[in-house]
């Protein structure tokens, strides 16, 4: 697997000082190029790069953290669309096609909580502490 850096080199977020509790995972991530900081936008200048430790994750974030965590780089048609709120124009439709593809994301088949049809998988809505461990095991 490709590393982004050696882990003993520092992380380059100026938001996760030593004392974070899950600095150490965080820190295997951004080694394995599972996640990125911001270094522009939501933070205000001059507080780059950062993590954002405490911000909720987004199911379209979580969908990538796990697709590039678990090493899936299958090509996906264009054409393909698992779920009717995400199409290829979606900057997580990759991610999650890869993680439908796998097994590690279902989405929702009924109507709410689909707006638009089903399925759906309401990319954009944060995370439930279940929903991040049935992703993550």
């Amino acid at each position: 697997m490709l590393l982004r850096n050696h882990p003993a080199t520092p992380l380059p977020f100026i938001d996760v000082p030593s004392s974070i509790p899950c600095r150490l995972q965080i820190g295997r991530l951004y080694t394995y190029w599972s996640i990125n900081g911001y270094t522009s936008s939501p933070p205000p200048a001059g507080q780059v790069p950062c993590f954002l430790p405490f911000n909720n994750v987004t199911r379209g974030q979580m969908a990538k953290i796990d697709s590039t965590a678990g090493g899936y780089v299958d090509v996906i048609p264009s054409t393909q669309q698992t779920f009717t709120d995400v199409p290829y124009s979606n900057p997580f439709w990759v991610y999650v096609e890869r993680a439908a593809m796998h097994g590690v994301i279902s989405g929702y088949s009924t109507s709410p909580p689909c707006p638009g049809g089903t399925p759906c998988f309401l990319w954009a809505n944060n995370l439930t502490r279940n929903q991040a461990a049935k992703i993550v095991a």
